[in-house]
């Protein structure tokens, strides 16, 4: 149990965790939206923006630690009320026709306004947290314990796609930009740099950019540019830096003028394909509007055309991929990506796949020493730090889950587990101690990293 004054910390965070939380709520229901001005069919778009709504609610409220539960009840009472009522609400619209379309449309109307008053307007939840890291670096002992326990909180809240996959490659990440202000490409590149790792992958990076740029030049002499496909396919095992690398291609294409706003949308199989008959069109059709001007990301991607599954929804979903990556290929980049003989299979699986997918680039698995720095600038991200003792121990263990040469090894992801096993490990050493200091709080020790498998 958190104390008193950890509690007043998370308690003032908390409500504005719940505003921008139902803020990204409401956007998630655009769709609605959208498909009035599409003709789409309305019952179906109601169903499939309140899933999403509720799938992104129910993570949120999953990524709430018990202790900041207990510290903020009537914030997660209003979540979890929030999801009963978007629940309850898809469940009538799915059993529905489009004939009670002015009904429904209320209903989602009512909710949205639930979801605006509910959130009151405390202090914003990224400058809460703000608030807090700061108060932890200047050495508020409650106040870091505070911010650790809802960071998870925020990091779901933030993102509503956060979580989605289990794609943490993010966590190779030095360096980071701001795609809301417009990045010069050189600014954009040296954080291409500042990866971990991953020389090949930045080289390729580097001729495509190069490439691109190059015919904004041959316009400028007056020459016909040649022609550029943004669409790549993205091979390798999991945790190598895939995602990350993705967002920084987004940001380069805007950098370039090429993509208006460089921002990317991650997906996978359940965010395109439908369960029911003509869902999965719309389903994918919503997903790519939200995509224009920026990347879609389809992780394992190859799951849209699964071997010997005969007719599978998938496959619609390719097809309306591919028409609208060929109708509107100045507004959108597609990324494709997965395990290297699975996407070669995908790849080759449709004629449409093969001419629009010419750009390969390989992810190769990480070295011992990279997982080792991609483990410290784990804890320094985290506010941690471990000494010489603790990093060989550290060292140890990736070198042995290295050995075994396991084609589904993590890479980063493993690094990552690694991690949050320690940091639970060091909370368990810590429950006897009345008054841990700074030092204790954020240091781990050589039996604080084991793995647990």
């Amino acid at each position: 149990m958190t104390n008193p004054t950890t509690n007043s910390t998370i308690a003032r965070l908390a409500p504005g965790l719940i505003a921008v939380c139902f803020d990204r709520a409401l956007g998630i229901l655009v769709p609605v939206r959208q498909g009035l001005a599409t003709n789409a069919r309305i019952s179906d778009l109601h169903v499939i923006a309140l899933s999403d709504c509720v799938d992104y609610l129910e993570r949120v409220s999953a990524a709430w630690s018990d202790e900041a539960r207990d510290a903020a009840p009537d914030e997660y009472d209003v979540l979890q009320d929030a999801i009963a009522r978007a629940s309850a609400l898809m469940r009538e619209c799915s059993k529905a026709t489009n004939s009670r379309f002015e009904e429904h449309s209320s209903a989602v109307a009512d909710f949205a306004d639930f979801l605006v008053e509910s959130a009151y307007r405390p202090p914003d939840a990224a400058e809460a947290l703000q608030q807090a890291e700061a108060a932890a670096d200047g050495g508020d002992a409650s106040a870091f314990e505070a911010f650790k326990l809802i960071i998870p909180t925020a990091r779901v809240i933030m993102n509503p796609l956060a979580g989605r996959s289990d794609d943490k490659d993010q966590d190779v990440r030095q360096g980071d930009g701001d795609i809301s202000s417009v990045e010069s490409t050189d600014e954009v590149l040296r954080d291409l740099d500042s990866l971990i790792g991953l020389a090949e992958v930045k080289a390729d990076v580097k001729r495509l950019i190069a490439f691109i740029s190059l015919q904004e030049k041959r316009k400028s002499a007056g020459l016909a540019p040649l022609d550029v496909a943004h669409h790549l396919v993205f091979v390798g095992p999991p945790g190598t830096g895939k995602t990350t690398v993705a967002r920084i291609y987004g940001r380069l294409l805007r950098s370039l003028g090429v993509l208006e706003t460089g921002g990317v949308v991650e997906a996978a199989r359940g965010d395109l394909v439908a369960e029911y008959v003509g869902q999965t069109a719309v389903k994918t059709g919503v997903l790519i509007d939200k995509a224009l001007g920026g990347v879609l990301f389809i992780d394992e991607a190859y799951s849209l055309a699964p071997k010997d599954a005969g007719a599978d929804f998938g496959h619609e979903a390719i097809e309306v991929l591919l028409k609208r990556m060929e109708d509107q290929r100045e507004q959108l980049a597609v990324i494709v990506a997965g395990y290297p003989v699975e996407m070669d299979r995908f790849i080759s699986s449709n004629p449409g796949l093969e001419s629009r997918f010419t750009n390969r680039i390989s992810f190769p698995s990480y070295s011992e020493d990279d997982l080792v720095t991609v483990f410290a600038s784990k804890l320094k991200e985290d506010g941690m730090q471990a000494g010489p003792e603790s990093m060989s121990s550290a060292r140890a263990i990736i070198k042995v889950a290295l050995s075994d040469n396991s084609p589904s090894f993590g890479n980063a992801r493993f690094v990552r587990k690694l991690c949050e096993t320690a940091y639970r490990n060091q909370a368990a050493r810590l429950m006897p101690v009345a008054e841990p200091t700074i030092t204790d709080l954020t240091t781990l020790k050589p039996e604080d990293i084991v793995y647990d498998d």
